[in-house]
């Protein structure tokens, strides 16, 4: 099953044959900017808080209303994770009822400077991330401010943003020696093998660098997909072709190889790989293609959705 979330509301799809069908829908006229699951639980980071449900879609608690919620993330422990807008973290313990903000966050060094390059400029988290061997590890993508980390299960922060342009849009970490922590942004695609201590461009096969969406596959976390525009937004929303959106692979984040032949002409805005391999992408225009077991085909699996902003496969 797929669950897609869009600016109106969670759809969920299912698999029947070789054809997808809706299975549900939840939070109608809310947009749903991300989703997450820890065993029954379901966490989605929506512009009027944060929603949990622990019986499959049925009931919905608003866990921190008053908040535009970007997006969120939990540990192997339960620990949960939230990013705002505004550029604010909150964390909920797994033995708490309650999320507390992180305030020493706002305590960086360079907090001020952060931004957005639309009225009223306010930065945002765009993605957060968790050491796949370490918990007390968290990644936090800041658009436009780049990442920050923590080492202590968001205690304190440092500015892991060394070598890297700060207009973050996404984030995947990797299993390795030390954390390896990838990053799709504005220019391009960055790659750091040491925990973000230190980071590289590592664009070679993208023959558009304003990237987007960025996942990689469960079963094959060192295989990492992410998509990309030729041009900002600016640039292609009057023009006929639009976007010209594609999505691209790469299996060692040094070179990546387009695995979309024909450019779409809505950006791809959210990416998934589901255990089996399939790959999904999700439009801004309201659709969502799979491509199964590497054909290199690509099929309609549903689309009249309102803007997609998030997929995970369930």
């Amino acid at each position: 099953m797929l669950a897609i979330g869009t600016n109106d509301g969670i759809v969920c799809i299912e698999r029947y044959g070789n054809e997808w069908a809706l299975a549900t829908k939840a939070l109608e006229g809310i947009r749903i900017d991300d989703i997450s699951q820890f065993g029954d639980i379901t966490i989605v980071a929506t512009e009027r808080g944060v929603f949990e449900s622990n019986d499959n879609w049925v009931t919905w608690t608003n866990a921190l209303p008053d908040v535009d919620a970007r997006c969120v993330a939990i540990s192997s422990e339960g620990t949960v994770y939230v990013g705002t807008d505004g550029a604010y973290v909150y964390r909920k313990l797994l033995e708490e009822n309650k999320y507390t903000e992180l305030t020493s966050f706002r305590e960086l060094p360079t907090v001020w400077s952060w931004t957005f390059p639309v009225s009223p400029h306010l930065p945002n988290i765009r993605s957060i991330v968790i050491s796949p061997t370490d918990p007390a590890h968290v990644y936090v993508g800041v658009e436009v401010g780049g990442v920050m980390a923590s080492f202590d299960g968001g205690q304190t922060w440092t500015e892991a943003r060394e070598n890297m342009h700060p207009d973050i849009h996404g984030l995947v970490a990797v299993p390795g020696k030390s954390d390896q922590i990838y990053a799709v942004t504005g220019v391009g695609f960055f790659r750091s093998n040491d925990a973000a201590t230190s980071w590289e461009s590592s664009s070679d096969g993208l023959a558009d660098l304003y990237t987007i969406a960025i996942t990689n596959d469960p079963s094959k976390p060192e295989c990492i997909y992410a998509s990309a525009t030729a041009g900002r937004p600016r640039n292609w929303r009057t023009r006929p072709e639009g976007a010209n959106a594609r999505v691209y692979r790469s299996t060692n984040g040094e070179k990546w190889e387009s695995i979309m032949a024909n450019g779409l002409t809505e950006a791809v805005d959210a990416l998934a790989v589901d255990p089996d391999g399939r790959v999904f992408a999700g439009t801004h225009g309201g659709e969502v293609f799979v491509q199964s077991n590497g054909s290199g085909e690509w099929m309609m699996a549903i689309d009249g959705l309102q803007p997609i902003n998030s997929l995970k496969a369930i």
